[in-house]
């Protein structure tokens, strides 16, 4: 982990912050790096073989990065992890009336939830948070995290409504911050990389994580 003390908690104070400092834009780093890790592992388990993020860009300030969310609507953001991916999104058909393509699209909708809890968990596990529930309040997240749980909650809410069996959105919570514990290693060399060349690509993302993805590396919800 981090050189800061594992004892406390610390957060940098992004209040009024225009340019960003080099600790800002590490927390915004080890965020985008933990969604990109997890977008590995969930091609891994649904397809066989991993996916490697098309985009991760760290802004130097604040809502430097021009993005287009899920709705198709550009916007602006301090972070990205852009995916093009078959397996992660907002929009599943798990209410199909087939079961073996239902299955697939709940382990698909279970996978998407933990990848947008992904970013939060890292940046949690980077900042020696004591919090252990990634939430939209968690203090030293300070809201900058608010798209990621709207967009795992409203995926949870498919989950839920679909008929067969129910997985908690706590299991879900944990299915994400086990990733994250277990392949801090993985976390870590994407994000130093990330912050040190201010954006990468594919062919940059699998260059770095691509040795390190351990294909016997399973996690049931």
């Amino acid at each position: 982990m981090n050189s800061k003390n594992e004892e406390s908690s610390y957060s940098p104070d992004w209040r009024g912050s225009v340019i960003f400092t080099d600790e800002q834009r590490r927390v915004i780093a080890y965020h985008e790096a933990g969604h990109a890790v997890a977008a590995a592992y969930a091609h891994l388990e649904v397809t066989g073989e991993p996916y490697f993020a098309e985009r991760i860009a760290i802004a130097r300030f604040e809502g430097g990065i021009t993005s287009t969310g899920y709705d198709g609507r550009k916007g602006y953001c301090n972070g990205l992890c852009r995916t093009n991916s078959t397996v992660l999104g907002l929009y599943l058909r798990i209410d199909d009336s087939t079961p073996r393509v239902r299955q697939i699209e709940t382990n698909k909708a279970i996978w998407s939830t933990a990848f947008f809890l992904a970013g939060p968990y890292a940046e949690l596990r980077y900042l020696n948070s004591k919090e252990t529930f990634a939430s939209r309040y968690s203090a030293d997240l300070g809201g900058r995290s608010t798209n990621d749980f709207d967009n795992a909650e409203w995926v949870y809410q498919l989950i839920k409504a679909a008929p067969g069996k129910r997985v908690s959105y706590e299991a879900i919570h944990r299915k994400s911050r086990e990733l994250i514990a277990c392949r801090w290693d993985v976390v870590a060399k994407l994000a130093e990389a990330a912050f040190s060349c201010d954006e990468l690509f594919a062919s940059d993302v699998e260059r770095v994580i691509g040795p390190l993805i351990d294909r016997s590396f399973i996690l049931a919800a």
